[in-house]
């Protein structure tokens, strides 16, 4: 799952969206899947 994430900021990194809007599109998109995967893992242990 960390890899996963590092992936997706390496990404963001080589886009460099000069859209506002869909950067904070992306941003909201994953920090809910952060927030998501947070609370699965703190569900399973």
């Amino acid at each position: 799952m960390l890899r996963l994430a590092e992936g997706y900021f390496r990404l963001m990194d080589q886009r460099r969206c000069d859209d506002l809007a869909q950067r904070f599109v992306l941003q909201f998109l994953f920090t809910a899947i952060t927030l998501f995967m947070v609370n699965v893992f703190d569900f399973v242990i």
